[in-house]
C-alpha cells in the first residue's frame, strides 16, 4: 500500500475536543489492506478473557482533545488507547449507554464476546512511516467469537493509527465463510458522551449518549470494505499547501490526495496571475497530466468564491480549466470527483495568449478622468489606447494616475502596468509621484504605434476600492517624469539623450531627499559624468516650484553643470537636465547622497559687524561666498580660520572640502562715520543721505 502524505500538518496542537468534529468516508478498495511483517502476538496467551500489556504507539496520537502514546488490545476485539490496559469486560455491547466508557477511549470493530484459539488467531502490529515522513501504525486482529459455531473462524481487520489524528479500518479481501453467530457494535469513542456507531454497511452516526444499535449476527463487511474517520484539517484559503509560477511553456507538479494519510482529500495551490491572460490547468489530455483516480478541479479567488470548475476532459478520470485572469491571485484546488476518489496525480499548467476584456480610452493633451471601482469578482480592469505614428514622431509621453491631482484617485493601493498586445510587459508602477502609498503613476514613451493595454489593480489581491484615473498624452512637465532615480552614498550614474524632437528636448527625474543630508547632481568633473553638450540644471519641488539652480562646472568638460541640494524637509523632488543654449545631444548624469558639511560664520567683536551669505550646511564641492560688512564705527580688517589669516577682502569665495568655522575681523575706527564699503552697503543709503546733510 502507498501511503502518501501532502502535508503533515501541526494535529496534535490543534487536536479536536470532540469526535463530532471528526468526517467519515466508507468504500472498498484491495489497496488499503497494508501487508505486516510482524509476527509478535501482542495477547500473551489462548482463551476468554484475555488482554496485552500496554504498547508504545510510536509517535503522538491525537484523539478526542488529547495525545496518546501507548495501546492495549483484548480477544473481543478492543483497541484502548492510553497506559491503562484495557479490561475484558463490558464487551456485548461496547458502546450502549451502559458500557461506552467501559475500557475506553476505544477502537473497536468486532464489538462481541471475542475468543482466541491458539495457533488460528492473533493481534500483530507494526509501525510505518509514509513516503513523505508521516508516521502511521497497523494493528492487524485475527480473532474468533465465544460462541463455538464460529469460534474457529479467522475474522480479520486491520486499525490504522496516523500521526495526524485520523483513523482507518480495513477488512480484507477474503470473507469468512461464516458470518459471526452473535449480534455486534461497531464504532469508535472516548465515552458514552462522545463516539460514532457504525449503523449500516455504508454509514455512521455520532453518538451523545452512546448508541443502542446493532448489526444482525448475520453481518459482516464485505471484501475490502473500509472505514475512515478523519479531521477535515483541510487548507482553507488564503492559505495553501503548494505554490507555483505558470509561464509559457508547460510545466508540471506531482502530487497525491489521500484521506486517511494526508491531513486533507484535497491540495490547494496558490498561484500569481497576470489579468488579461489565459490560464490552463488539467489533470489529463497530455503535456505531462495524469492521474489514477477520478479528478475535479476548482479554481477560485482570494476571497474564496468559486471562479470555474471541471470534472470530466478528454475522460472519466481528467479534469481541465481555462481561465481568463481579471485577478492577480489564484488558488486552485485538486481533489477526487467526490471523498472516497484519492490517489496519484501530476497537474500541468500553462499562461497562454495575452486576450483581456477592456474599454477603450483616447488620451488627450490634456488629463481626462474615467472613475471605476474593483471588487472580489472584478478585482482588475484593463484599458485599451492607440498610440499614433504622430505620437512617436512628436516623442509623446503617455501619462496615467490614480492620485497626485488633476482629478485622480484612489481609496486603495492600486498597482498599474502597460503591456502590449502580446502580453510583454512595458512598464509598471506600484507608488506615484506625490509620495503617498495608495497612487499609481506611469509616464510611457512608447517605441512603437499601435494599440496598448492599461491595467489598474490592487497592489495584493485584498486590495480593492473606488478610483479615478487621470490619463493624458504630451510633454513630461515637473511633477512627471521620465525616470526614477536613489541616490546613495556612492556615486550614481543615469545616460540618456535630449534632442530637439517634440517632447525630447529635456529629462526630468524625480528622487526622494531626505532631510539632514547634502545632495550633488552634475553631468561632468569625473565620477562617470558626461556631456557633450552645454547642460542645465535645475531642480523643483512637488508644486512645481524651482528651489535650486546649477552652478557652472568648469571641469575639464568646459560645458557641463552641477547642482547642490541641502533639503530642509524630505520628500521627492524633480530635477531637469536641460539645454543651455538650444544645443541637445547625450549627457551621463552622476548623483550622490553625503553627510553635509558646515560652514560656520561668527564676528570678532560680536557687535563690529555682520555677515551675508549662505551659512550652514553644504554638499562637498559646492561653492560658498560670504561677504563681511562693518557695524557704524568699525572696518573690515580679515578673515581667519583659528589663527590663520585666509582673506583680507570682504567678500569672501571658496569651494567647501571640509567644515570650516570662519571669522570675519573687524577694528574699531574711532568715528561714527560709515566706513567707505559700508556706505555702498544697500541697507544703508539713508544713512549715507543723512552724512551728506550734515
Amino acid at each position: 500500500m502507498a501511503l502518501v502524505a501532502a502535508l503533515s500538518v501541526g494535529w496534535a496542537a490543534n487536536a479536536q475536543s470532540s469526535l463530532a468534529g471528526y468526517e467519515f468516508v466508507t468504500g472498498t478498495s484491495f489497496s488499503k489492506w497494508v501487508t505486516l511483517t510482524s509476527t509478535t502476538n501482542l495477547l500473551p496467551s489462548s482463551g476468554d478473557y484475555v488482554a496485552s500489556s500496554v504498547q508504545n504507539i510510536g509517535f503522538s496520537f491525537p484523539f478526542g482533545g488529547n495525545t496518546y502514546t501507548q495501546f492495549s488490545v483484548n480477544e473481543d476485539g478492543n483497541l484502548r488507547l492510553g497506559g491503562t490496559q484495557t479490561g475484558t469486560n463490558a464487551f456485548t455491547a461496547p458502546f450502549n449507554s451502559s458500557n461506552a466508557s467501559e475500557n475506553s477511549p476505544k477502537i473497536n470493530f468486532f464489538g462481541c464476546d471475542g475468543y482466541c484459539v491458539a495457533g488460528t488467531h492473533y493481534v500483530h502490529a507494526q509501525n510505518f512511516t509514509s513516503s513523505t515522513g508521516l508516521k502511521y501504525l497497523v494493528v492487524e486482529f485475527c480473532l474468533g467469537t465465544w460462541t463455538s459455531a464460529t469460534r474457529n473462524m479467522p475474522y480479520k481487520w486491520q486499525v490504522h493509527l496516523c500521526a495526524n489524528g485520523n483513523i482507518q479500518v480495513v477488512f480484507p479481501s477474503a470473507v469468512p465463510s461464516q458470518d459471526p453467530a452473535t449480534s455486534r457494535q461497531m464504532g469508535l469513542c472516548v465515552n458514552n458522551q462522545d463516539g460514532w456507531i457504525i449503523d449500516t454497511l455504508n454509514h455512521a452516526t455520532h453518538f451523545t449518549n452512546g448508541s443502542s444499535t446493532y448489526w444482525p449476527s448475520s453481518h459482516w463487511p464485505n471484501t475490502n470494505r473500509y472505514y475512515i474517520f478523519y479531521r477535515d484539517n483541510c487548507t482553507t484559503i488564503p492559505d495553501f499547501d503548494h505554490t507555483f509560477t505558470p509561464t509559457t511553456n508547460w510545466r508540471t507538479f506531482s502530487s497525491a490526495t489521500d484521506l486517511f494519510n494526508a491531513h486533507c482529500h484535497k491540495e490547494v495551490y496558490s498561484f500569481l496571475v497576470e489579468p488579461g491572460f489565459r490560464y490552463t490547468f488539467k489533470t489529463g489530455c497530455g503535456d505531462g497530466a495524469t492521474a489514477n483516480f477520478d479528478t475535479k478541479l476548482f479554481l477560485y479567488n482570494s476571497s474564496g468564491s468559486v471562479l470555474d470548475s471541471n470534472d470530466n476532459a478528454c475522460n472519466t478520470f481528467t479534469s481541465m480549466i481555462e481561465y481568463c485572469a481579471n485577478s492577480s491571485e489564484l488558488y486552485l484546488v485538486v481533489q477526487g470527483y467526490n471523498k472516497i476518489y484519492s490517489g496519484s496525480y501530476t497537474l500541468a499548467y500553462k499562461q497562454g495568449a495575452f486576450d483581456p476584456s477592456y474599454t477603450t480610452i483616447t488620451p488627450t493633451t490634456s488629463y481626462r478622468t474615467l472613475s471605476s471601482t474593483t471588487d472580489s469578482t472584478n478585482p482588475s480592469k484593463i484599458y485599451r489606447f492607440y498610440v499614433s505614428d504622430n505620437d512617436l514622431s512628436n516623442n509623446r509621453t503617455f501619462f496615467f494616475k490614480t492620485g497626485c491631482g488633476n482629478g485622480a484617485y484612489a481609496d486603495f493601493d492600486t498597482w498599474m502596468s502597460i503591456r502590449d498586445a502580446n502580453g510583454t510587459l512595458l512598464a509598471y508602477n506600484d507608488d506615484g509621484t506625490c509620495g503617498g502609498s495608495t497612487e499609481s503613476y506611469i509616464a510611457y514613451q512608447p517605441t512603437q504605434s499601435g494599440y496598448l493595454f492599461l491595467t489598474v489593480r490592487g497592489y495584493s489581491s485584498i486590495d480593492l476600492g473606488s478610483y479615478t484615473l487621470a490619463y493624458k498624452k504630451g510633454c513630461v512637465d515637473v511633477a512627471e517624469y521620465h525616470y526614477s532615480i536613489t541616490a546613495t552614498n556612492s556615486w550614481q550614474t543615469h545616460s540618456s539623450q535630449t534632442s530637439d524632437d517634440g517632447c525630447n528636448s529635456y529629462k526630468i527625474y524625480r528622487t526622494y531627499v531626505t532631510a539632514g543630508y547634502a545632495y550633488t547632481f552634475k553631468t561632468g568633473c569625473e565620477d562617470g559624468a558626461s556631456a557633450d553638450f552645454w547642460t542645465d540644471l535645475s531642480l523643483y519641488n512637488s508644486d512645481g516650484i524651482r528651489i535650486a539652480d546649477d552652478e557652472n562646472a568648469y571641469c575639464s568638460e568646459g560645458i557641463s553643470s552641477k547642482l547642490f541640494y541641502c533639503p530642509s524637509q524630505s520628500g521627492y523632488v524633480y530635477l531637469k537636465v536641460n539645454d543651455w543654449t538650444s544645443s541637445y545631444g547625450n549627457y551621463t548624469l552622476a548623483y550622490k547622497r553625503e553627510t553635509p558639511l558646515h560652514i560656520t560664520v561668527n564676528t570678532n567683536p560680536a557687535g563690529g559687524g555682520w555677515i551675508e551669505g549662505n551659512k550652514g550646511n553644504y554638499a562637498t564641492g559646492q561653492s560658498c561666498s560670504l561677504t563681511a560688512y562693518p557695524s557704524l564705527g568699525y572696518e573690515f580688517t580679515n578673515w581667519t580660520e583659528g589663527s590663520t589669516v585666509v582673506s583680507t577682502d570682504p567678500y569672501y569665495s571658496f569651494t567647501v572640502t571640509s567644515n570650516r568655522t570662519l571669522t570675519a575681523n573687524f577694528t574699531p575706527t574711532g568715528n561714527c562715520q560709515l566706513s567707505q564699503n559700508e556706505k555702498y552697503k544697500p541697507n544703508n543709503i539713508q544713512v549715507l543721505n543723512m552724512e551728506k546733510q550734515v
